[in-house]
């Protein structure tokens, strides 16, 4: 008797996809900007205040919680959304609220990333309980 393979349901692969092509291209546009302020000769990182090596690491750390998320989705998509707080805390304590919406969005693909771990971990759960 065959065992019968059950296919993963289409909204779930939609949800994991768009959450690694939102992290992409996120990830694509601060190391955009990121290499554009290291090459500019007017910026020197020695000039830099200790406020804002904080806030690169913290950037940095969100964008790797991105990129981590395509193979473990729970722990990439952990590092993500607290990395993500913890910029938009920062960037608050230091600017305003109102330049702290768009960092919110680097929180989405952790939440994708945490709510495609979790729909599929009890997708395959239910099955196994068949």
């Amino acid at each position: 008797m065959k065992a019968s393979v059950q296919k993963t349901p289409v909204g779930l692969n939609i949800l994991r996809w768009s959450a690694r092509i939102l992290s992409l291209l996120l990830v694509g546009y601060f190391l955009l900007i990121f290499f554009n302020i290291s090459v500019t000769p007017s910026i020197k990182f020695t000039n830099l205040g200790f406020l804002i090596i904080v806030f690169l690491i913290v950037l940095l750390t969100c964008l790797a919680g991105m990129l981590i998320g395509f193979k473990w989705e729970a722990i990439g998509g952990g590092i993500n959304l607290i990395a993500g707080i913890m910029l938009c805390v920062l960037v608050y304590y230091r600017w305003n609220w109102q330049t702290t919406y768009p960092y919110l969005i680097m929180t989405i693909p952790g939440i994708l990333y945490l709510l495609s771990w979790y729909l599929h971990k009890k997708f395959y759960n239910d099955i196994i309980m068949q």
